[in-house]
């Protein structure tokens, strides 16, 4: 539904990023392989078909995204870039701010509420992709 063709490119991705950050909001132990991913070296290795299972929806997921920031380049919202590489920094950007909320000293560091960082952070990238008028 966030990424129904129908909605303009920005609020899809909007609602593709809302839709992740109130995901993981229901959902945090779900995100826990996240981190068991990134800490093999201390946890010991996962069975390579956990590893692949949660790449490829990994890689649905940012597909999803790839193909709006693309429809996005298409119609003009966007200037030309790297979707695929965009994808990846929105989604390292959403799961760092999002890792945030994991430890008291890093929401004290943080100084504003979750939801309002993690919505701005997303505007500020999609501000960055948008076509600056001439001359500015």
């Amino acid at each position: 539904e966030a990424a129904a063709p129908e909605l303009p490119v920005l609020e899809q991705v909007q609602r593709i990023s809302r839709f992740y950050l109130e995901h993981w909001t229901r959902h945090q132990d779900y995100f826990q392989i996240f981190w068991a991913i990134d800490n093999q070296r201390v946890i010991g290795e996962l069975p390579p078909t956990v590893v692949d299972h949660v790449t490829r929806l990994w890689e649905g997921s940012l597909k999803v995204l790839n193909d709006v920031l693309a429809r996005g380049v298409e119609e003009g919202t966007f200037v030309e870039h790297d979707t695929w590489e965009v994808a990846n920094i929105l989604w390292t950007l959403a799961n760092g701010i999002l890792q945030s909320e994991g430890a008291a000293a890093r929401r004290a560091l943080r100084q504003r509420p979750l939801t309002e960082v993690f919505d701005d952070a997303i505007a500020l990238v999609l501000k960055g992709l948008q076509p600056h008028p001439t001359g500015a």
